[in-house]
């Protein structure tokens, strides 16, 4: 329930982002490819993570926060630099 309530949160919100940053003309080959990506990561994610577990239950969790850093690094840099566009127009 907890996963369903998070994915409906920021599903629509992520989805309207990366339109609203797309060029016009590549709205939906982007919108087609963040898809394409979302479903491989729901596929690949707990299959992976499954094999994960088996070498050790920890190793999962501690991979996902080890990529985790990196994205919250780019969304934080990323929101700077729009953040610093919106304030010289």
């Amino acid at each position: 329930g907890l996963m369903c309530l998070g994915e409906s949160l920021c599903q629509p919100s992520l989805l309207g982002r990366i339109s609203k940053l797309s060029d016009d003309a590549l709205q939906g080959e982007t919108m087609g490819i963040t898809q394409s990506f979302a479903s491989l990561a729901r596929f690949a994610g707990p299959a992976l993570a499954g094999l994960m577990y088996a070498y050790g239950p920890v190793l999962p969790y501690m991979t996902a926060a080890a990529l985790m850093i990196p994205a919250l690094a780019l969304v934080y840099i990323a929101f700077n630099k729009q953040k610093q566009i919106a304030l010289n127009t």
